[in-house]
């Protein structure tokens, strides 16, 4: 797993900062720092965002490993990155919680279709394939201004 993870930072770091209109949407490898400084739009790879931890929903990365036939000789791994896309207003009120949203789907369609392009969804052959899974939105509004955040899930298997 922690090629994997370090795989999809560096995946959707090179996706981003080549797609016109993404560049500054920043990749953090795990949870967000406490001082973001001016990062407003930033995708989170290994962990949710917690705007309140009191709420937390459990998301967490996992994986299971099985043996890939007779003997000790390869083991097939399954695995859930748990990731999050987040776009937040700071003192910025020029755009809605709509335009927010919508950017926040626009960066994970990124992602996700750069990630469907064969081969790129294998990272260079260390999985077989992963994919962008499942994901759930939800509007912030707290002391740091409005925002809209997805979770996203990306599962894979790997021959280990």
């Amino acid at each position: 797993m922690p090629d994997v993870i370090d795989a999809l930072v560096s995946f959707y770091r090179t996706t981003l900062a080549a797609t016109v209109g993404y560049e500054q949407v920043g990749v953090l490898d795990g949870p967000e720092s406490t001082d973001m400084g001016s990062l407003f739009e930033y995708v989170v790879i290994g962990d949710e965002i917690e705007t309140d931890p009191d709420e937390a929903t459990g998301t967490e990365s996992t994986f299971t490993q099985s043996w890939a036939g007779l003997g000790a000789q390869a083991k097939t791994e399954e695995g859930s990155v748990a990731c999050a896309v987040a776009v937040r207003s700071g003192d910025d009120d020029t755009l809605s919680l709509r335009d927010r949203r919508r950017r926040a789907f626009a960066v994970l369609a990124v992602l996700e279709a750069a990630q469907r392009i064969p081969p790129n969804g294998t990272f260079g052959g260390l999985v077989l394939f992963s994919a962008i899974e499942s994901g759930t939105y939800r509007p912030i509004n707290d002391s740091e201004g409005t925002g809209a955040q997805v979770t996203f899930t990306v599962t894979y298997e790997a021959r280990i």
